[in-house]
């Protein structure tokens, strides 16, 4: 079990727009042959509510909705440069507020966490596409 949960963690950090598509059909194929091998796929359904009280309280009180909107703002305005790099800051500060309440929550940086010999919790990877993938799995 240790070795799904490795295994599909290694291959969500090392995506990227290269290999996205040989990615998604490699955790495709590992979640598919474990939930018909018996391997229950669970997520916390209070994640994002926990998270957005983290990443007020704890991170600062960084609020990426107001992020969002100044990014926009730039935009509007014809900043597009300005309104690019703040967009960048702001997805690389949500991926390590997110990490950072992996950490503290369930002790890891990892999104697939083994909770028993036939369960696994997938915590979200905000990668859409995983997301959406893995969600087919949850019950």
């Amino acid at each position: 079990m240790t070795n799904i949960t490795e295994q599909l963690n290694e291959i969500v950090r090392n995506i990227s727009t290269k290999n996205i598509n040989a990615s998604i059909i490699q955790l495709n194929e590992i979640i598919d042959s474990y939930s018909k091998g018996g391997i229950i796929f669970s997520c916390d359904t209070n994640y994002y509510q926990e998270f957005a009280l983290f990443a007020t309280n704890k991170a600062l009180g960084y609020n990426i909705e107001i992020a969002n909107r100044e990014v926009e703002s730039l935009a509007k305005q014809g900043k597009y440069e300005e309104a690019f790099l703040k967009r960048e800051d702001t997805i690389s500060t949500k991926k390590d507020i997110h990490r950072r309440f992996r950490i503290e929550k369930y002790g890891t940086e990892d999104w697939f966490i083994k909770k028993s010999e036939s369960q696994v919790l997938y915590i979200p990877t905000e990668i859409e596409v995983i997301d959406n993938l893995v969600s087919e799995y949850i019950f």
